[in-house]
């Protein structure tokens, strides 16, 4: 069976022989650069992997890092001797930078990766007018070309063979999904055979090992409102667009991780616990109770609605906890005004 080796709680089943969280990405420098070409330097802090933007004025932002393997051996696990012993490994380090909210994703590419490499420094610059929301920075190793078909190991070009971590670009107050949860893709949908979804459909959440959030484009003017920037009417619009569409997602993401999740407190899929991470104080709202206790709490009432004599009121009022809790701290009620004020 093809190897998922990963340092976190929960474990990807892939196809082939992946590195899961095996890549730590450490921003050493990062600073933005104003209209007028002066530069400020950011405090970086690598603990938290988070950089906050907000509030300041600037064109670009450049960042100077490093990409370490947690293991020195990562490219032997997942790539095969054959391969590994050439002189070209078709295998290279990228960093995405992926914002879920204008839908908008950039690849920086680094040189070719080789046998018992260990680090790769990474250099790049990302232009302020091109993100909204929450900015996302995620490490990965992918494929650069077709291989031969071997037995637990990728083979086809773009596959990706380890990720890590990923930094936020905290750019704005309004944060928008982020890629820890779930990728987003405008689609066509009246090309969409392989999923069963019509034109008349907005949107469409794969709920898989790796969430996709897919969005009805069919109509020009939903990219073009999506895809709209900083413009402030198309952005008061998008993020109205938005918080209807994330209200459904948020939600389901959250019912996925209740139901998925163990006596130990551990998930099916990574995403799972970054999802019950971020939403779980929206279930209890004024608790006093610690994290722990809310998961035996969470599985005290999954329990008790799957019983005979269970009821659905606790898991009703969690779900109402949750939508409330959206509403509250992504600001929807303010987007309408907002959205009313230049109409």
């Amino acid at each position: 069976m093809a190897e998922s080796f990963t340092d976190s709680k929960s474990v990807d089943i892939y196809p082939y022989s992946f590195g899961s969280r095996n890549l730590d990405f450490h921003i050493d420098k990062c600073k933005v650069v104003t209209e007028s070409g002066s530069k400020n330097y950011i405090e970086v802090n690598n603990s938290r992997k988070s950089l906050d933007l907000r509030d300041r004025d600037f064109e670009r932002v450049e960042i100077d890092g490093t990409v370490h393997f947690k293991h020195d051996d990562l490219l032997e696990r997942v790539v095969p001797g054959e391969e590994l012993d050439s002189d070209d490994v078709p295998a290279k380090l990228l960093v995405l930078s992926q914002c879920g909210y204008t839908f908008d994703r950039h690849i920086e590419e680094t040189e070719a990766l080789f046998e018992g490499v260990s680090a790769v420094s990474v250099n790049f610059s990302l232009d302020a007018s091109e993100f909204y929301g929450n900015l996302d920075l995620v490490p990965v190793i992918a494929r650069t070309r077709e291989g031969e078909e071997l037995e637990d190991y990728a083979h086809r070009k773009s596959e990706s063979l380890a990720d890590g971590k990923g930094w936020t670009v905290r750019l704005d107050s309004f944060e928008g999904p982020s890629s820890s949860l779930i990728d987003s893709e405008l689609k066509n949908f009246s090309e969409l055979d392989e999923l069963d979804v019509g034109e008349e459909d907005l949107f469409h959440l794969d709920l898989k090992k790796n969430p996709v959030l897919y969005i009805n484009k069919d109509d020009p003017d939903i990219e073009r409102v999506l895809k709209s920037g900083n413009k402030e009417n198309a952005s008061n619009a998008r993020d109205v667009i938005m918080d209807m569409i994330l209200q459904s997602v948020f939600t389901q993401l959250v019912q996925k991780a209740i139901w998925d999740l163990d006596d130990e407190h551990s998930y099916r899929y990574d995403w799972e616990e970054d999802a019950m991470r971020i939403f779980i104080d929206y279930l209890f709202p004024d608790s006093d109770m610690d994290r722990e206790e809310m998961l035996n709490e969470i599985l005290r009432i999954r329990e008790d609605l799957q019983s005979d004599s269970g009821t659905s009121d606790e898991y009703m009022t969690l779900m109402n906890n949750l939508e409330l809790g959206i509403q509250r701290n992504e600001k929807i009620k303010s987007h309408v005004v907002d959205l009313s004020e230049v109409i």
